[in-house]
């Protein structure tokens, strides 16, 4: 599982943590309508609350990783 290759995502550096999640979820053949079912499991207890409020408004998962993208852009080590 993802969480034990690169510990639960905590705001920090957003793009390499969806790019490993996201790699996860193909190897292990999980269809995109399940991926953001899964993300809550992968986070910090501290950044829950805010990840259900991202969740309640997207429809799918590209949606989702766009909002995420945008939410926590300022934390991310791989912006330029």
């Amino acid at each position: 599982m993802i969480v034990s290759r690169i510990s639960r995502f905590n705001r920090k550096d957003v793009t390499s943590y969806l790019e490993a999640y996201r790699a996860e979820m193909i190897m292990r053949d999980i269809p995109k309508d399940s991926r953001m079912s899964g993300f809550p499991w992968v986070v910090t207890s501290s950044i829950d609350t805010e990840l259900f409020e991202v969740q309640a408004h997207c429809r799918n998962w590209s949606e989702f990783e766009g909002r995420l993208l945008e939410r926590y852009d300022f934390d991310d080590s791989l912006r330029l």
